[in-house]
C-alpha cells in the first residue's frame, strides 16, 4: 500500500467504545480493483425514512497471507447511503492513485 492509501484510511477512523452495540448492517457494497477489495457496510437504509447511520470500509488484499482479514479498516458517520457509496468510490480513486 502506497502512503495515500495509508493516509485515507486513517482520517476518520473512528472506532466505537467496546460497550457500544454492534451496527446493523442494512446496506453492502463491494468494488476489486486488482488485488485488492473493498467492502463497505453501512447501517443506513436506501429507502424512506432515510436513516442516518455509521459506516465501515475494509480494503483486503489477496496477496496477503491471511487474505481473510482487512489489511485496513475506515469507520465514518453517513446521512445517507449515498454518502457511504460517495466514500467507497473515493477509496477507489486512491488505491488507483487518481486523487491526492
Amino acid at each position: 500500500m502506497n502512503e495515500q492509501v495509508i493516509k485515507f484510511f486513517a482520517e476518520k477512523d473512528v472506532k466505537p467504545p467496546p460497550s457500544r452495540v454492534k451496527m446493523a448492517v442494512r446496506m453492502r457494497a463491494t468494488r476489486s480493483l486488482g488485488p485488492y477489495t473493498l467492502l463497505l457496510e453501512s447501517s443506513c437504509g436506501t429507502g424512506p425514512p432515510r436513516v442516518a447511520g455509521s459506516a465501515r470500509l475494509f480494503l483486503y488484499d489477496t496477496r496477503s497471507d491471511d487474505a481473510d482479514e482487512p489489511v485496513a479498516v475506515k469507520r465514518f458517520a453517513v446521512d445517507s447511503w449515498r454518502e457511504a457509496t460517495g466514500e467507497l468510490a473515493r477509496a477507489a480513486d486512491v488505491l488507483r492513485g487518481k486523487e491526492k
